[in-house]
């Protein structure tokens, strides 16, 4: 039997994983791609908004209307009925929140496409909300005091009032 040199056991083995690693690299470029692109989207998206005597509220609208950020906020931090004037062209949108907030007690967080709205000086407090609660301690029985094994704790409701 005569075997060509392309057949031998190596040489197969050496075009495997060069296709392999070919794959591997594309996959990998694919990737850091996609999440350079997510993370950018802040920084990049632009809106001209041109609001006279408009709320708080309709303006957060309008915002999500052109764009792919959605508002998060307490009607009992924030005054949505507040009537701003606002004309911006092609501007960031922490460029807009800024104008929007000017001379009030309300700050702003920017995650991702979400953006939530606190009091001043409560950022700290919406990204620990947003990294979750840990709770760490013991479960005893109430009459023995005893440890109580294999008990999980489950937070139904939890909110933080900034």
């Amino acid at each position: 039997m005569i075997k060509k040199l392309s057949d031998t056991p190596t040489t197969c083995r050496k075009t495997k994983m060069i296709y392999i690693a070919r794959l591997l690299f594309l996959f990998l470029f694919l990737k850091i791609g996609i999440v350079s692109a997510t993370s950018m989207y802040s920084q990049v998206t632009t809106l001209s908004l041109n609001v006279n005597s408009k709320s708080v509220k309709d303006v957060f609208t309008e915002i999500e209307k052109k764009t792919e950020y959605v508002f998060f906020y307490y009607d009992d931090v924030l005054d949505v009925n507040r009537k701003v004037n606002i004309s911006v062209k092609e501007q960031t949108l922490d460029k807009v929140l800024e104008q929007l907030f000017a001379d009030t007690d309300n700050t702003y967080y920017i995650e991702d496409k979400q953006v939530f709205i606190a009091k001043a000086g409560a950022e700290a407090a919406i990204r620990q909300q947003q990294k979750g609660l840990a709770v760490n301690g013991t479960v005893v029985d109430a009459k023995t005091a005893e440890t109580l094994p294999g008990v999980s704790i489950t937070v139904k409701s939890f909110t933080t009032c900034f």
